[in-house]
């Protein structure tokens, strides 16, 4: 089955198929983060399980993608992870940062001014670019799978 429904003022699709837990997601894989980002998929794990602030940035392209990847991280945790879903927001914007205020966020966003703000985030995980950015590191700790 297939629906469409609202994440905040975003739409999202969900399908939904037979055996599904509370905590799982049926649509999304955790294969898109190995592509994307390669070994250093192994550093979102990590910042998923400490509850860090994670921000999946895409800069000039679809607001699905970013989305798309930050369903992606909370699949790869949820379940056994409970409330990895309740912390997941696949896209937000600059007029609802109320989520910035919740502990262990996963979001997806495409503005600039996101990346731009470090203390907004513990780890920036460009999609475009397929690099993973710890908050105080000089640089991008890992790349991904496009190289």
């Amino acid at each position: 089955r297939e629906a469409m429904a609202r994440w905040g003022s975003t739409a999202v699709r969900v399908r939904a198929g037979p055996g599904l837990a509370p905590e799982e997601l049926g649509d999304v894989s955790a294969c898109l983060l190995v592509h994307t980002f390669g070994e250093a998929t192994v550093d979102i794990f990590h910042a998923i399980i400490a509850e860090e602030r994670i921000v999946f940035y895409g800069p000039d392209q679809p607001a699905g993608a970013a989305g798309d990847h930050a369903r992606a991280a909370a699949a790869l945790a949820s379940p056994p992870l409970a409330g990895t879903l309740a912390r997941c927001h696949p896209y937000v914007s600059l007029t609802r940062l109320e989520f910035l205020e919740a502990r262990g966020f996963v979001a997806g966003v495409t503005n600039p001014m996101f990346a731009s703000r470090p203390a907004w985030w513990d780890l920036l995980c460009d999609i475009g670019a397929g690099t993973v950015t710890w908050r105080g590191a000089a640089g991008a700790r890992a790349s991904g799978g496009r190289g």
